[in-house]
C-alpha cells in the first residue's frame, strides 16, 4: 500500500512523508491528533508547506512537555510498521490480568520495555516480562503493531498477549509490585493506552 510507504518513510524522518502523512490524516482518515502531530514534526523539519499549514491551524511548533498521561496509540495489524523500538505485554494468568508498578510511581501498567540490540521483539517481550513480573513460564502471542505518541516524539512498538502458566518471585528491578486484577484498574501510568492494547488482547485471549 502507497500509505503504509509514506508512514514508514515519515517514521525514518522524511519531512516530505510526514507532510504527506499529516495531509492523509487530515482529509482521509479525520484523524487530527495524528495529523496535528505530523504537521508539527514536518514544520519543525522546515518544510514550507508544513510550516504555512501550522501557522494556519494554529499549531504550536514548541508545545509544553507532555507526561506519560498524554501518550496516545494508534493499532496496526501485526507486522505492518516492520521495524520496532518497543514491546508491550499484557499477561493473563488463570484468567487474571498481571499488571506491574514501577518504584518511582503508584500507578499500574504492562511489561514491556525498550528492544536492546541485536534482541527480536519476542525476545524482548520475554525478557522484560521476567523482569518486571517474575513470569518465566508463558504462552507468547503477537496481537498487534502500535505506534505511540505524544506532543515530543512517538516510537513504534509491538504488542504480546503472554498467557503464563506460573509465576515466580519478582526479581529485583525498577518494579516494586505486581498484582493481578480482574479487569483493568483506574490508575493506569498510560490510561489512553493501556486500555486499547487490552481490548485487542482480550480479544485474542478468547480464541485461544
Amino acid at each position: 500500500m502507497i500509505i503504509q510507504h509514506i508512514r514508514l518513510q515519515a517514521y525514518s524522518g522524511d519531512r516530505s512523508a510526514q507532510y504527506d502523512l499529516a495531509k492523509y490524516c487530515e482529509e482521509v482518515d479525520k484523524d487530527f491528533e495524528q495529523a496535528i502531530f505530523w504537521y508539527r514534526t514536518s514544520a519543525q523539519k522546515g518544510h514550507a508547506h508544513a510550516l504555512k499549514k501550522c501557522k494556519e491551524l494554529g499549531i504550536d511548533l514548541n508545545p509544553p512537555k507532555a507526561s506519560r498521561q498524554d501518550l496516545q496509540c494508534r493499532l496496526f495489524p501485526v507486522g505492518y510498521l516492520e521495524k520496532y523500538m518497543f514491546t508491550a505485554v499484557c499477561t493473563n494468568y488463570g484468567g487474571k490480568w498481571i499488571l506491574s508498578m514501577h518504584e518511582e510511581r503508584d500507578t499500574w501498567e504492562t511489561q514491556g520495555g525498550h528492544i536492546e540490540a541485536g534482541e527480536t521483539p519476542l525476545e524482548c517481550a520475554r525478557r522484560e516480562l521476567f523482569e518486571e513480573s517474575g513470569i518465566n513460564d508463558a504462552e507468547f502471542y503477537p496481537v498487534c503493531d502500535y505506534w505511540g505518541f505524544d506532543s515530543q516524539g512517538c516510537a513504534n512498538g509491538m504488542v504480546f498477549l503472554a498467557v503464563a502458566k506460573s509465576i515466580g518471585e519478582l526479581p529485583k528491578s525498577e518494579m516494586k509490585a505486581v498484582e493481578a486484577f480482574d479487569t483493568l484498574p483506574d490508575n493506569l501510568t498510560y490510561p489512553q493506552v493501556t486500555p486499547r492494547f487490552f481490548k485487542e488482547a482480550e480479544e485474542l485471549f478468547r480464541k485461544l
